[in-house]
């Protein structure tokens, strides 16, 4: 039935090489047990579930040490050779997006619909929703660069903690040979947050070559 189940494991090694404190070591282990099932429930559409068990370790920060339950679950329908929907659900663990930030705890959902209009041309979709909570480093490992003897809270408060992202974006693609792929992005991204200065709106497009040599 071509139905799959397995294990993953996963071991990430985190290090900043130039962290904001040269006496500071904002360095972490990551290591994963996850369980990984791929379920074909037709011949047009399938699961594919990747979730288990997340343990963070810092290097110094041992307070702020994530253990915990990630996953990843993706829904994929084809109703016809020409129309396609993907429907992805996360809860995962993410990397510092800056340097007073152990990690993100990231939870979101994805709507993408996809349209082949004959054999080179594809129109896809992508509406995205992901709230984005940091957890905080400790006041002594972090100075606000402006005023070192300011207190951290009010650095803090200029990043925001509970963040907010959406997204929604329009792409065609255009495959004249194979290997050969050109592409054009509209999108339209915005983030509440409860940082001081507050999010962003923004609208962009995007425009990508992309050549692969070899076998596909």
């Amino acid at each position: 039935s071509k139905n799959t189940i397995g294990v993953q494991f996963r071991n990430v090694l985190g290090d900043f090489t130039n962290p904001p404190q040269q006496s500071s070591n904002f360095g972490y282990d990551q290591k994963e047990v996850l369980t990984r099932i791929n379920w074909i429930v037709s011949a047009k559409s399938r699961f594919l579930w990747t979730g288990g068990w997340v343990e963070r370790n810092n290097d110094e920060t041992t307070q702020l040490d994530f253990s915990g339950f990630n996953a990843r679950l993706a829904y994929t329908w084809q109703p016809t050779d020409k129309l396609g929907l993907t429907i992805n659900g996360w809860r995962q663990t993410g990397s510092p997006q800056n340097l007073t930030a152990s990690f993100s705890l990231n939870t979101g959902a994805s709507i993408v619909p996809s349209w082949n209009i004959t054999e080179k041309v594809r129109l896809e979709g992508d509406l995205s929703y992901e709230t984005r909570n940091f957890k905080r480093l400790p006041a002594s490992a972090v100075n606000a660069p402006d005023n070192p003897n300011s207190p951290i809270d009010t650095e803090l408060a200029l990043i925001g903690q509970h963040n907010t992202f959406r997204n929604a974006a329009v792409k065609l693609i255009y495959s004249p040979y194979l290997g050969l792929q050109l592409s054009a992005t509209a999108y339209h991204s915005d983030l509440n947050s409860d940082a001081v200065r507050g999010g962003f709106n923004a609208n962009g497009v995007n425009v990508n070559l992309q050549y692969i040599y070899g076998k596909r």
